[in-house]
Order: C-alpha cells, then structure tokens, then sequence
C-alpha cells in the first residue's frame, strides 16, 4: 500500500497517518495483530528513509523483538535486511546487536534458527 503512494507524498504520509497507528499495534494484547504486523513493518524502512528509520521505526523495532510472542520475534529477525539495506550493518549492529544476541538464546528453535540465518548477512557488512 504505501509503495504505492506519490513519491513526494509518501514519507509524510507514512510518518503522519500510518506510524502512529503503527505505535497503537505495538501494544495490542491480541498476539496475531503484532505477529502480522511484525511481519510488514520492516518494509516500511526503505520507504521513509534512514534518518526516519533510525528515529522511528528502530524503537518499534526493539519494542516487537522484546515480544513475548515468538513468532513477532521470529517476523521481525526474518526482514532484517530490510533494515539493513537502509541504515547500514553499522548503525543495525549498534542499535539491535544486543537484543539479537539475546535472541541467540532463546526458548524457541526458530527464532534461533533466524538469527543463525541472519549472521551471514551481518558479517558480510561488517
């Protein structure tokens, strides 16, 4: 939906309308509403730009990969790229390097398995 939007308009509309919507789903108590939406989110990275990536979207970021609900984990791990593709393995690396370490511990074997997926890609920007 937003890809869609006029180039000159997008990123205000994202940041305007859709964020704080965004900021809502964070904490919804519904478990499936936060795991799609950890699921789209991190496309919204190349669509606003690295500055508004950094400031807006990496504390929601932090906020789902804190989530108790696995599969929100799992969803946001999964489309790091995205992220990284925008801000850099530096700036990822500083902002959620520790909360991916911690993930590496995690109860759930898929979500390790993502951030096992993930190292490659990390490294190689390093």
């Amino acid at each position: 939906f937003c890809a869609n939007l006029k180039k000159s308009a997008r990123e205000s509309a994202i940041l305007n309308n859709i964020l704080p919507v965004v900021k809502e789903l964070v904490t919804d108590p519904n478990q499936h509403v936060k795991t799609e939406l950890a699921g789209v989110i991190m496309g919204l990275a190349p669509l606003v730009g690295k500055e508004n990536t950094i400031s807006q979207l990496l504390p929601i970021y932090m906020q789902l990969l804190k989530d108790s609900t696995a599969e929100v984990r799992l969803n946001i791990i999964s489309s790091l790229d995205k992220v990284n593709d925008v801000i850099g393995a530096s700036q990822l690396s500083q902002s959620l390097l520790p909360a991916i370490v911690e993930l590496a511990e995690d109860g759930k074997w898929r979500v390790r398995l993502a951030i096992v997926q993930f190292m490659p890609l990390l490294a190689a920007q390093l």
